[in-house]
């Protein structure tokens, strides 16, 4: 099964209320994919990942948009402070090149634009 499937049935766990069961899908995907992929980020259904989401590692504030596709070793995180709440944004039709990196700054929220193409080996910080 694929690391994005697993993604979406451990998304879908827990937000019918079986956060055991999805923590254990979790673990077992982040065994076999090498990646992180948390069950409270917010993703659409079409998510696609290159070389099998190999060392994909994204953060739970953040929100993936329709026909994305990530490749291998990619990280998105966001800086949150307390009280404070902070997301990233990738928005529609976006395509995330291997080993980027993209950081939300302290504390705020950020936003990947429609069709925008990040390059491998980038690093956004904004």
């Amino acid at each position: 099964m694929s690391a994005e499937r697993l993604w979406l049935i451990s998304i879908g766990l827990q937000r019918r209320g079986h956060s055991g069961l999805a923590n254990a899908l979790k673990r077992l995907k982040s065994l076999l994919h090498h990646n992180f992929l948390p069950v409270d980020a917010t993703v659409s259904p079409d998510i696609r990942f290159g070389h099998h989401g190999f060392g994909i590692m994204i953060h739970g504030s953040t929100v993936i948009g329709r026909r994305v596709k990530i490749f291998h070793h990619v990280t998105l995180t966001v800086i949150p402070l307390p009280g404070v709440p902070a997301k990233l944004i990738v928005e529609d039709d976006v395509t995330i090149g291997a080993a980027a990196v993209i950081v939300a700054p302290r504390g705020e929220s950020i936003s990947l634009e429609a069709t925008l193409a990040v390059c491998s080996a980038g690093m956004m910080r904004t």
